[in-house]
């Protein structure tokens, strides 16, 4: 909620945060900033040597771009989530083959209909590679920090009110 005197203009809070904390940085910087009603506010994210930006959450333009904006048309939270570096988006997979196996399994989820698949039969020896996408979660710490800053902003504008 604006808080307004007599013939000012009606100013939000922005909470801006990144996580992890200590995987990049965001201009403006972490913290709640106060802006006037409908600005639109340039964000920026740049991640630290080992990590890459990996989405926005919150009410912003573009959620997939490293450099976005938003509107405070309301008190808001945004938050740039990053995640470790890595050298390939997609995670290949090996299906089928003769026993043995030896490596760990991951929990994922596989399109058995998608090209390259065959299901194993017949005695026959023969491996087939299926490349799905990795598609990231928030961590739980992006949770929290989405959760607190929503009771901040809730806190300040009843306070205000």
């Amino acid at each position: 909620m604006a808080s307004r005197a007599y013939g000012e203009t009606p100013a939000y809070d922005l909470c801006i945060e990144q996580s992890p904390s200590t995987a990049g940085t965001v201009t403006p910087n972490s913290g709640t900033h106060r802006f006037s009603a409908n600005a639109v506010v340039a964000l920026s994210a740049e991640p630290e040597p080992g990590y890459q930006f990996a989405y926005w959450l919150g009410d912003v333009a573009d959620p997939a771009s490293q450099r976005t904006t938003i509107q405070v048309n309301a008190s808001k939270v945004v938050v740039a989530v990053f995640r470790p570096a890595e050298k390939n988006r997609f995670e290949e997979i090996r299906v089928g083959g003769a026993g043995g196996g030896g490596g760990a399994l991951l929990p994922t989820s596989i399109d058995f209909s998608a090209p390259g698949w065959s299901p194993g039969g017949g005695g026959k020896s023969e491996t087939r590679t299926v490349i799905i996408p990795v598609i990231p979660t928030p961590e739980p710490t992006t949770i929290v920090l989405l959760a607190l800053g929503t009771l901040v902003l809730r806190g300040r504008t009843r306070q205000r009110a």
